[in-house]
């Protein structure tokens, strides 16, 4: 009888790595325990000579496709993802054994010990590394892939290659990079377009990165600003970096001083301001141009500019928080035998703050770039904006249904007034968002309908009510633009930021270039309104999280609209007209 031992069970010794599923292992199990006469009977050939030659498995990797074929994946797992990296793993673990290859599962599974960051942390396989990869750029090769009238097979084709060689870590000449820094610098007719005032109106990359490290002036600094927001859309991370060395090249042997200062600002800038943007193979070469080049004119601690400023530490004093309000609930709140709605208003407008602008903070400059959120497939790209739009449509499901769910007409009248002072205790503390997002509760059709209600709702309630609708009916949003604006230079406020994404959904449908330059007022429109969003990260909320409440939020989930129609149906039926 054969030993089991060759083909150890992943599974026991590593009990987040799935099962492929009770047929397949009980048919692994039978087939791997089934008598043989000859040691070297053929199902078993492969196995040993990758077990006993280490570099006939290593050969075999390299040129299998299914090897080759996780190397497709690209860079890291998003840190706010919709897969949880241990599914993904398990997932591929599943695969990789189906098709025999258990030394990739077991090299899987002992890397997968560490943290899956650099590929610097293990020296004798990068199997993570690739995989980690893959997740990023995995809808870059679904578009390539799928059919295309705007291409040829041939063009696809050509893609798909640079893309692929560029992921596994070879990085092809771009077709697209055209003439060199120097030599556009030096041509006689430099790709640039100005007005008569002087302004830039059109320029090349080239040209820009030219304009960016020769001399600051205000006008340049708002492009260079806006460049740095949103330079993926006009030039690769991997060829920004090219052209930002050989521009420094440039100036050292040209002993242009003032140059190589502005072109290492530059360099610095954008390691930092998009530190998160960058992947690892990149800023793995940024780090080496940096100890090499640099040395020779600036001393500065290599860890420091090559570190996350953007992330930020808040560590307020118990002192300085709000007492917790919890009203009839105190007894409860510890076994979490409450609702919500049982909790005092204003505790309750605080914790939903809370939650929200947790959310709210983490939403970085590239989930807002290109109107992800909007596309089903780019969702994940703008995973904190997806979250927000979903539990604010479940926060107005919410509200709908707690008062259809009530179980007279003076509980239902007492739970819709209920839900009218939270939305004033929001609005007081500049929660925009979260009280629109009530306020689609109370303005859903299963709600709007209850007219015996509203007629019983105060003059105040209804005065609220009309005050955030009329905000609303301007296309254009311009008054609630103007009083969000005023809230947030006056202290914490969570903005209404419909109006915000429209403007930069609108900017990008203009085109990025024209006759091969950036167009320059789309870039600067785009910061702008990057700008504005992030206005309301300035100032922070200061209440104390109470977590049972936290998950109650949590577990919010949308309802469908017409189950909330047909409630509001049985609490007041329709009336025939005779």
């Amino acid at each position: 009888m054969k030993s089991t031992e060759k083909n150890p069970d992943l599974n026991a010794k590593h009990p987040y790595f799935m099962s492929i599923g009770s047929e397949y292992d009980n048919c692994y199990i039978e087939y791997y325990s089934k008598p043989s006469i000859d040691e070297d009977d053929r199902p078993f050939w492969k196995l040993r000579a990758n077990r006993e030659f280490p570099d006939i498995k290593s050969f075999r990797e390299c040129v299998s496709p299914i090897t080759r074929s996780i190397e497709f994946a690209n860079m890291y797992l998003p840190s706010s993802s919709y897969v949880k990296p241990y599914v993904l793993l398990s997932l591929i673990s599943q695969h990789f054994k189906v098709l025999g290859l258990l030394r990739s599962v077991e090299a899987l599974i002992q890397e997968t010990t560490m943290p899956l960051l650099d590929k610097s942390q293990n020296t004798s396989s990068q199997i993570s590394y690739l995989i980690q990869k893959g997740v990023l750029k995995a809808e870059n090769f679904w578009n390539l892939t799928c059919p295309s009238n705007e291409m040829s097979p041939n063009d696809i084709k050509n893609l798909l290659e640079n893309e692929i060689a560029s992921v596994i870590g070879f990085v092809p000449k771009s077709t697209n990079e055209g003439m060199s820094l120097e030599e556009e610098i030096h041509d006689s007719k430099p790709k640039i377009q100005r007005d008569n005032d002087g302004t830039v109106l059109f320029a090349s990359i080239n040209q820009l990165i030219y304009l960016f490290t020769s001399e600051i002036t205000p006008e340049i600094k708002i492009v260079y600003e806006s460049f740095l927001i949103s330079y993926r859309s006009i030039i690769s991370p991997h060829l920004l970096l090219l052209k930002i060395c050989e521009r420094f090249r440039m100036c050292h042997e040209e002993d242009d001083k003032k140059g190589v200062e502005l072109t290492f600002a530059f360099f610095r800038d954008w390691i930092q301001s998009c530190f998160n943007d960058i992947e690892p193979r990149i800023m793995d070469y940024a780090r080496e141009f940096a100890e090499k080049e640099l040395p020779r004119y600036f001393k500065f601690s290599y860890s420091s500019l090559f570190h996350n400023n953007n992330i930020e530490v808040l560590n307020p004093s118990l002192s300085q928080f709000p007492c917790v309000l919890l009203g009839d609930c105190e007894n409860r709140i510890w076994d979490g035998t409450f609702e919500i709605h049982e909790l005092p208003p204003l505790e309750l407008a605080r914790q939903i703050t809370l939650w929200t602008s947790k959310v709210f903070y983490q939403i970085e400059t590239p989930e807002l770039i290109g109107g992800n959120w909007g596309n089903p497939r780019m969702k994940h790209r703008s995973p904190n904006i997806v979250l927000l739009n979903s539990h604010s449509n479940a926060l107005g499901n919410w509200a709908s249904h707690i008062i259809l769910s009530g179980c007279n007409y003076e509980d239902r009248l007492i739970k819709m007034n209920y839900i009218l002072k939270l939305i004033g205790k929001l609005w007081k503390m500049n929660n925009i968002f979260d009280s629109y997002s009530l306020l689609g509760g109370l303005t859903h059709k299963s709600i709007t309908r209850l007219q015996s209600h509203w007629d019983s709702i105060s003059t105040k309630g209804n005065k609220l009510v009309r005050k955030l609708e009329e905000l609303i009916e301007d296309p254009q949003y311009r008054e609630l633009k103007e009083l969000q604006l005023e809230l947030a230079i006056r202290g914490p406020a969570m903005p209404f930021f419909v109006p915000i994404l429209n403007d930069l959904i609108h900017q990008k449908e203009v085109e990025t270039f024209n006759e091969g330059m950036v167009v320059i007022s789309k870039m600067i429109r785009t910061y702008q309104h990057v700008k504005e969003f992030n206005m309301f990260k300035k100032s922070r909320y200061n209440y104390l999280s109470v977590h049972q409440i936290q998950e109650k939020l949590d577990s919010l989930q949308e309802i469908n609209g017409d189950y909330l129609y047909q409630l509001s149906l049985e609490v007041e039926p329709k009336v025939s007209k005779s």
